[in-house]
């Protein structure tokens, strides 16, 4: 079953060593469901990243770039009725600093068939300060392909 095939992917992800065999294999039964009639209102939410295979696909949320004396604490991409949008990141330097807060924002918007398609506009700092120049890595048009969700705990994003 879906839900079934979504928890299993979910405990999965939390591991700190994870299976990509097993990911893939529940990622590509999840893709296999029929997408929801109403995407666009299944998708309005705050969605916390759990995983990502690469470096490029979390880099399409991410304000700070990885680095061995950076951990991100939590991510969260969060879709507004409308068409506003935004990816809060929560980051833990080395050593004996506080953590810090970016927010990127945004639009977001559907394609028919399926695709999510976002722009960042500009970046808020950890002091709620909006800077006009979003990060390099996040410029210009962000796509994903949805596969079917197990709202109220799962969307597989494809690059």
């Amino acid at each position: 079953s879906v839900s079934a095939t979504n928890e299993r992917l979910l405990e999965e992800c939390a591991k700190n060593e994870r299976s990509l065999s097993l990911i893939n294999s529940a990622v590509s039964e999840l893709e296999q469901a029929e997408l929801p009639k109403k995407l666009k209102k299944a998708l309005i939410g705050d969605w916390r990243l759990a995983f990502a295979g690469d470096q490029e696909a979390a880099d399409m949320l991410l304000a700070s770039k990885a680095n061995p004396l950076l951990t991100l604490e939590g991510v969260l991409a969060c879709f507004s009725k409308g068409d506003t949008m935004r990816a809060i990141e929560v980051s833990r330097p080395f050593g004996p600093f506080s953590n810090k807060r970016k927010v990127l924002e945004g639009r977001w918007g559907l394609e028919k068939s399926g695709e999510v398609r976002w722009r960042y506009t500009y970046m808020m700092d950890a002091s709620s300060r909006r800077e006009e120049s979003v990060p390099d890595s996040v410029k210009g048009a962000q796509t994903a392909q949805v596969a079917p969700d197990c709202r109220p705990q799962t969307v597989v994003c494809r690059l």
